[in-house]
This record gives structure tokens, C-alpha cells and sequence, in this order.
């Protein structure tokens, strides 16, 4: 895992990588317990530099709350590229 922290206080994006080249099953099994958000929340900073490299990329994602609120709804974004990343979320009726 590697924890990149936005320049606001309290955000990062966590980029989790399986660690054997066939492990990705491994990594999407543990995320679909759960166990990997208990991970990603008790990561504790190694002190080690790493370079890597991450494509450039967008994801936009809504939620539909219709059911648990009625005309409630959730959108989020998270953009990568050269200049840095960007996220954001709006919630409404």
C-alpha cells in the first residue's frame, strides 16, 4: 500500500497493490470482506521514499439513496494526472 496525502489536512488516497504478480484476486477477495479497509485505516507512515509511476486517470461514481432517503443522491470524482490528483463529492436532493 501507498498512502498519498492531498495538500487538505485529512485526505489521501490509498493505492494498494497485490504483492505477487497473480495476487490481485487476493487483494479484490480481502476488499470485499472488508479486511483491507481495516488495513488502509491502521497504516502507519515507514519513513520510506518510493518511486513509482501511476497512470493518469478519472473515476466519477453516483450513489442513488432513494431507497434510504428519498431524492437523495451522492456524486464523487477522483482525477489523476501530470499536475497532481483531485477529488470531490456532492450530495443533494
Amino acid at each position: 500500500m501507498v498512502e498519498l496525502p492531498y495538500k487538505e489536512d485529512g485526505f489521501r488516497m490509498v493505492v494498494v497493490l497485490p504483492n505477487e504478480v497473480d495476487g490481485l484476486p487476493l487483494v479484490l477477495e480481502k476488499a470485499a470482506q472488508k479486511g483491507l479497509m481495516d488495513d488502509v485505516f491502521n497504516l502507519s507512515p515507514s519513513g520510506r521514499d518510493v518511486n513509482f509511476q501511476i497512470p493518469k486517470f478519472e473515476i466519477e461514481t453516483k450513489l442513488d439513496l432513494n431507497e434510504l432517503l428519498p431524492k437523495a443522491f451522492q456524486e464523487a470524482f477522483v482525477k489523476v494526472d501530470e499536475e497532481g490528483a483531485t477529488a470531490g463529492a456532492f450530495t443533494g436532493k
